[in-house]
């Protein structure tokens, strides 16, 4: 295939080092709509690579129309909206930028362990409607407690890493790290149940995979210390909601963050009833270093598949 014949679509806004990149070697369409997975339809039929966020859905309506592409490079760690085995059976390669938000996830976390053990967003909220009585809160330092590590993919050996600055002891479950690779990265390889009963705070940075789905649900929960802190940068449906309300609401949880839900976007959950549940709108990953660098892989990556780059 000709290099000068390539047509590369750019949708999502995506940071423009992508298009640069991209550039010099393929001709390159930059549409910075969130198109829908039916405008991309319309749209697709030229281009043999597209590069894309999360806006729509890549299916049999999308590579049914496509009969050029030869690559899907989403700018993103996670690939959910892309149907993988459908791609695969049409020749179609998918290409992520995983790690690309690693950073600004793990410090995501620790922003919410920190905001958790301090109390700071109802410290916060009583301050500002006029209440100033810093006997109310209990705050904790991180100092000394033990952090439970729900997979140490990109992120969660990041996190593990900040976690020394903290003089944090880390343990960590992880079916596909093996113990020589644990050490390396500081941490304690133990079984789920060792980690629920041993850890202070627990923070979740795995994939939803059938296995995973409320991996985290009342049997679980009851393994925990009474007054643990829980974290997900994962995904929504890691976590059984109902199950983390009853314990946040008892005060077996002392309290939990998230960045992710079930279903999304989740404007009311009766999670958000509760003082100890922070929440925020799956932004882990949403910060200009890591965009700009999730775009640059994504790109890098897309020419390695297509053999234009070695």
């Amino acid at each position: 295939m000709a290099s000068e014949r390539l047509k590369a679509l750019i949708i999502d806004d995506i940071n423009p080092v992508a298009a640069e990149i991209l550039g010099k070697y393929m001709d390159v369409t930059v549409d910075k709509r969130p198109l829908k997975t039916e405008e991309l339809a319309s749209v697709i039929e030229p281009y043999h690579l597209l590069m894309m966020r999360v806006s729509a859905k890549i299916g049999p309506s999308v590579i049914d129309r496509a009969p050029n592409l030869k690559i899907v490079a989403s700018a993103t760690a996670g690939l959910d909206h892309v149907d993988l085995s459908y791609c695969r059976e049409k020749g179609v390669k998918v290409i992520n930028a995983a790690g690309g938000n690693a950073e600004s996830v793990a410090e995501l976390a620790f922003g919410f362990m920190i905001s958790l053990f301090r109390e700071i967003p109802r410290a916060s909220k009583d301050v500002k409607s006029g209440v100033w009585n810093r006997a109310a809160y209990n705050g904790r330092e991180l100092l000394g407690k033990t952090l439970g590590l729900v997979a140490v993919g990109n992120v969660g050996r990041r996190v593990a890493e900040l976690s020394r600055a903290f003089g944090m002891s880390v343990l960590a479950f992880d079916p596909y790290v093996s113990q020589e690779a644990a050490r390396e990265m500081g941490v304690k390889l133990v079984s789920l149940e060792e980690l629920l009963r041993e850890s202070d705070v627990i923070s979740i940075h795995a994939p939803l995979t059938p296995e995973t789905h409320h991996m985290i649900s009342i049997p679980q929960i009851a393994m925990m210390k009474d007054g643990a802190y829980l974290v997900n940068a994962g995904r929504g449906g890691i976590v059984d909601e109902a199950a983390a309300y009853e314990a946040l609401k008892s005060g077996k949880l002392a309290g939990m963050a998230a960045d992710v839900m079930e279903v999304e976007p989740c404007l009311r959950s009766p999670l958000y009833e509760l003082d100890n549940f922070i929440v925020t709108p799956h932004f882990g990953g949403q910060t200009p270093e890591a965009l700009k660098r999730m775009a640059s892989i994504a790109a890098e990556r897309a020419l390695e598949a297509l053999g234009l780059k070695a």
